[in-house]
């Protein structure tokens, strides 16, 4: 607890907000209207990044974005794990998955044990400089191989970059039309955009049954109101799934 309170973040936010209240209250009258207005503005911008850094804000904006389906098991034809990026090592070898992409394969390989008929499509590219593009569904096959399901069974797309690709090339692999029933693997906050843009390519879409998150529960109430760098962080990724969501909807 003490930790979390005396973290610099926490310390400089607090100071900022307090010494500008400080101002205003004690020298309002040598302060012009102009001045006070722009003091205000900024304490209140100030307060709003302090609302948006506190895990309680930034896990209520990612439940927003939760989809509510029935908890049946589909037996999907294909199931679509959704690349969610990987660490570049020093070299090759040294390059790993980042945990949520690991959560999303793991969550794929479980649902793929229940229909072990279904063919699994690793879905990302990447771009980084000295790696090819191909090389975080590498990574990705290569772990689900580990896990026991067939070489044989794994199709790659070494093309999508984003959430409104991935169902655009998926629809052009070997196999794939508007009839094949899709299950969608992604984190559980990222699954409504998901969702919607494979809908605009196939007839049948299903989420994940199984859940993809990392959920932490550790934290004590008090500490759900204190301003952090992670929830911070956190919230930003979640208002921008929503603005990304709502620019796939109008576009």
């Amino acid at each position: 607890m003490a930790k979390l309170i005396l973290q610099p973040y926490y310390i400089l936010l607090f100071s900022v907000i307090a010494i500008l209240l400080w101002i205003v209250m004690k020298h309002r009258r040598l302060l012009d209207c102009k001045t006070r207005r722009l003091i205000w503005v900024g304490t209140t911008l100030l307060i709003i990044m302090w609302v948006l850094s506190t895990p309680v804000i930034s896990d209520t904006i990612e439940e927003s974005l939760y989809l509510n389906f029935s908890a049946e098991h589909f037996r999907p034809e294909v199931i679509v794990i959704l690349a969610g990026g990987y660490e570049r090592g020093y070299s090759r070898e040294q390059d790993v998955l980042v945990m949520e992409t690991n959560i999303r394969v793991l969550t794929g390989v479980e649902w793929w044990k229940e229909i072990p008929d279904a063919i699994m499509i690793m879905s990302g590219a990447n771009n980084f400089k000295s790696r090819k593009s191909s090389r975080q569904v590498e990574l990705m096959t290569a772990m689900a191989v580990n896990a026991g399901v067939p070489r044989n069974k794994i199709i790659v797309d070494t093309l999508s970059s984003n959430t409104f690709e991935h169902p655009q090339n998926i629809i052009e692999l070997q196999g794939i039309n508007t009839q094949t029933s899709v299950g969608v693997v992604t984190s559980k906050w990222h699954m409504r955009r998901a969702i919607f843009s494979f809908k605009q390519y196939f007839d049948e879409v299903y989420p994940s049954p199984i859940f993809a998150s990392i959920i932490d529960s550790s934290l004590f109430v008090i500490q759900r109101f204190i301003p952090c760098p992670d929830a911070l962080s956190k919230s930003t990724t979640m208002i921008h799934e929503w603005i990304g969501l709502l620019w796939y909807k109008i576009k």
